[in-house]
């Protein structure tokens, strides 16, 4: 496409074409690299040669098989996920658990005197599992 770049004084730099061929002048501005680029515009719609049938049902296996591929990699990234989840509950739980068995408590054998206690003080109030009670004051107290 293009043949030889001329330089003269006065003129803009111009691009000579091959012969037969007729393309704009480009201008160059200081920095030496040219504001418009030569090239050929491929029409929008149009994608080459239509494809065969065979091509195109291996470009839907291969799609296919990717995608397959996509969802058994995330269901084993959602299981490995699932299972640190459920193994920090159990922590958190055996946490928790230890917490209160370690804590000191008193058994309150009257009720109705919790009525009479205010918000911060109902808030502490805790109960204990009821294995927790038995293992840690041993067979009903009542």
């Amino acid at each position: 496409m293009v043949k030889k770049l001329q330089k003269n004084e006065d003129e803009a730099m111009s691009i000579q074409p091959e012969e037969g061929k007729e393309t704009p002048e480009i201008g160059k501005p200081k920095s030496g690299k040219p504001w418009k680029k030569l090239g050929t515009k491929l029409d929008a719609g149009h994608n080459g040669v239509s494809k065969s049938w065979k091509r195109k049902e291996k470009e839907r296996q291969r799609r296919k098989a990717l995608i397959e591929k996509v969802r058994e990699v995330k269901a084993k990234n959602g299981e490995r996920l699932k299972r640190i989840r459920e193994k920090k509950q159990e922590k958190e739980g055996r946490r928790k658990y230890n917490e209160m068995k370690s804590g000191s408590y008193q058994i309150i054998r009257n009720t109705t005197k919790l009525k009479k206690w205010n918000k911060k003080a109902k808030r502490l109030l805790t109960k204990l599992p009821a294995e927790l009670y038995y293992e840690k004051f041993g067979k009903s107290t009542f």
